[in-house]
C-alpha cells in the first residue's frame, strides 16, 4: 500500500481565546482541547487572567480577601469581644466593605486581560477571537472602551454581556470592531441565568443576560436562529453581522466548549463557509456511513452521489469540481480525470471526513494530525485526490 500523504493546510488565520472564572485554581481547559483539535487549521494564542479562579466568580460579587481577613481578626479578638455588643453589625460591615472593594481585583482583571490583548493585537491584522463565560465581558469591554481593538470573526459562548451591547456599539462605531459576531445562548445555563436576573451585583454596567436571551437589534444588525444546525430565517432577505445561535440543551461548560462542538460548529464558522451548507454535507456523510455499517449498498451509492453533487459551504463549488480542480492540477499535462478516479475521489474524501471526525474524539487516533487536517473539507479533498492518485486508480 502507498505511504499515506501528508495534506498541506493553507495559510493559518490566528485565533485568541479568552477563558471564563475558574474552580479551585482550574479554568480554561477547553482552550487547550480546542486548539488539540483545531490547531492544524489556525494559530492559537490563548489569554489566561488568574484573578478569578477560584470561586467560580463569587469574587465578582464579594472581595474574598476582604471576607478572610475581617472575619479572621475577629476570631482572633473574639475571646475580648464585649458581650453586650452583638457581632451582627460587624457581618453586615464586613459583607459590605467585600462588595465594594471587589472591584480592586475587577480592575486588576482588566488591566492583567488589556495589557496581554494589546500585545497580540499590536503589528497583526485583526485575529479571531473566541471568548467564553468572563472572557466574553472583557472582550466586549475591551471593543467598547479601546478603538485599537478590531477583530475578524468573534464566538461568544456562555456569556455575561449586557443585551443592549451590540445595538450601542455597532452603532455608535465606524469601523465596527469585528466582521462578524456568534453568541451561543444557552437558555439552561445557570451561569448566564445568575447573570441576567443578578447583574445589578457585578462591577460594571456591561454585564448582562446575551447569554441567556441573545442580543437585541434591528434586522440589519442582529438575526436569530433557534438551532445551530438550521439555516437563518432572515438571512435570504437581509444579512446581518450578527447571530444569536439558540442551544436549548446545553449549559456552561461541557458540550458548548467541547473538541467536537469546536469542530462542528466554529470550524465552518471561523472559515467563512456557509453554516447550512456545511451542516447538511456532514449530514450526507453521517448517512452514509449508516448505510455502509448496515451493508446497504444501494443506499450507500445514494449517499456517495448525493454528495459528489453537494458543497460544503467554501465557495459554491460542489465536491465533484473541487475533485476535477484538484485532477487538473496533479494529473500530468492537466488531463481531465477519469469517472473511476472521481468515485475513487469521492470514496477517499468521504473516508477522510469520517476520519477526522474520529481523530476530535481519540487523542490516540492513527495519524491523528494527519486526519485532523482533513477537518478542512478542501484540506480532504486534496488529500483525497493525492490518495487516488498514491493508488494508481485510472
Amino acid at each position: 500500500m502507498p505511504s499515506l500523504p501528508s495534506p498541506e493546510v493553507p495559510w493559518k488565520p490566528r485565533v485568541i481565546t479568552v477563558h471564563g472564572v475558574g474552580c479551585l485554581g482550574f479554568g480554561g481547559e477547553w482552550q487547550e482541547k480546542v486548539e488539540s483539535v483545531l490547531g492544524e487549521q489556525f494559530v492559537f494564542d490563548h489569554i489566561r487572567h488568574g484573578y478569578y479562579r477560584w470561586l467560580a466568580g463569587v469574587d465578582l460579587a464579594f472581595e474574598p480577601v476582604v471576607v478572610l481577613a475581617l472575619f479572621g481578626l475577629w476570631w482572633w479578638i473574639r475571646p475580648v469581644w464585649p458581650h453586650d455588643i452583638r457581632p451582627e453589625p460587624l457581618v453586615v460591615l464586613v459583607f459590605v466593605l467585600a462588595y465594594y472593594l471587589r472591584t480592586v481585583r475587577h480592575k486588576l482583571a482588566w488591566w492583567s486581560f488589556w495589557n496581554q490583548l494589546f500585545d497580540r493585537l499590536i503589528g497583526h491584522g485583526p485575529p479571531h477571537l473566541i471568548a467564553h463565560s468572563l472572557g466574553t465581558y472583557l472582550t466586549c469591554r475591551a471593543m467598547t472602551e479601546k478603538d485599537f481593538a478590531r477583530f475578524d470573526h468573534v464566538i461568544l459562548a456562555g456569556s455575561v454581556v449586557n443585551e443592549e451591547f451590540c445595538e450601542q456599539r455597532w452603532i455608535a462605531s465606524r469601523p465596527t470592531p469585528c466582521q462578524n459576531l456568534r453568541n451561543e445562548v444557552a437558555p439552561r445555563d445557570p451561569v448566564v441565568i445568575i447573570a441576567f436576573l443578578f447583574r445589578k451585583l457585578f462591577p460594571n454596567r456591561l454585564f448582562g443576560g446575551s447569554g441567556y436571551s441573545g442580543f437585541a437589534g434591528g434586522p440589519n444588525l442582529v438575526h436569530t436562529v433557534n438551532a445551530p444546525e438550521l439555516p437563518c430565517p432572515s438571512c435570504s432577505s437581509m444579512t446581518a453581522p450578527i447571530h444569536n445561535l439558540f442551544y436549548r440543551h446545553v449549559y456552561h461548560g461541557g458540550k458548548l466548549t467541547d473538541a467536537n462542538h469546536a469542530a462542528i460548529y466554529w470550524l465552518p464558522y471561523l472559515l467563512a463557509s456557509n453554516p447550512q451548507l456545511f451542516s447538511n454535507f456532514l449530514s450526507i456523510v453521517v448517512k452514509a456511513k449508516e448505510a455502509d455499517v448496515n451493508r446497504d449498498f444501494v443506499d450507500l451509492r445514494f449517499r456517495l452521489l448525493s454528495l459528489r453533487k453537494s458543497s460544503w459551504g467554501e465557495g459554491s463549488q460542489t465536491l465533484e469540481d473541487a475533485l476535477r480542480h484538484h485532477f487538473r492540477k496533479l494529473l500530468p499535462y492537466g488531463r481531465p480525470p477519469t469517472a473511476s478516479q472521481l468515485d475513487a475521489g469521492v470514496i477517499f474524501t468521504y473516508q477522510a471526513i469520517l476520519k477526522s471526525h474520529g481523530a476530535v474524539e481519540n487523542s490516540n487516533y492513527p495519524d491523528r494530525q494527519v486526519w485532523l487536517r482533513c477537518l478542512r473539507t478542501s484540506v480532504a479533498v486534496e488529500f483525497a485526490v493525492r490518495q487516488a492518485i498514491a493508488h494508481g486508480i485510472r
